[in-house]
């Protein structure tokens, strides 16, 4: 599949996925800046919009606009991944940290735990896939997820 060049993949997949054909097709950053602008989020029917670039900015752009980046194989064993980011209003929204409430009985079972941000991210990944096989955690989305942890963020970010 890397041979192809994404706009005919997309085209292909367009064409041999009926699912696909409705869903809004986000090839890179110029695309998903354009489509946020003109509203992709109130107007997007579904969750999901789909995308063949697994960028680790693209990805980050994605999570900072609210989206929940996931991956799926198309055909089993076939090597084609597609990049899924999942819109879901209800699950992937944080209010502001200074919002965020904890209360006591939470904050007393939590003292046992440590919150930490990119201290084990390729254990945690293998730690998911051994609980929950590949699922959507295919191998594009571990590897954009650990350059994602490895690279300064553009994004303001603190550790």
């Amino acid at each position: 599949w890397s041979d192809w060049l994404p706009d005919a993949l997309a085209a292909l997949i367009r064409a041999q996925i009926p699912r696909f054909r409705n869903r809004p097709y986000l090839p890179d950053m110029h695309t998903l800046s354009r489509a946020l602008e003109a509203g992709l989020a109130e107007h997007l029917r579904g969750d999901f919009c789909w995308s063949l670039c697994f960028d680790a900015a693209f990805v980050e752009a994605l999570a900072f606009e609210g989206f929940l980046p996931i991956c799926c194989e198309l055909g089993g064993g076939s090597g084609l991944f597609v990049l899924l980011p999942k819109l879901h209003a209800q699950r992937c929204v944080l209010p502001s940290w200074s919002q965020l409430h904890i209360s006591r009985k939470v904050y007393r079972r939590g003292a046992r735990y440590r919150l930490t941000v990119n201290r084990a991210v390729g254990r945690v990944l293998s730690g998911c896939v051994q609980q929950h096989g590949e699922s959507w955690l295919y191998p594009p989305m571990q590897a954009v997820f650990a350059e994602m942890a490895n690279r300064p963020t553009s994004r303001g970010c603190a550790e």
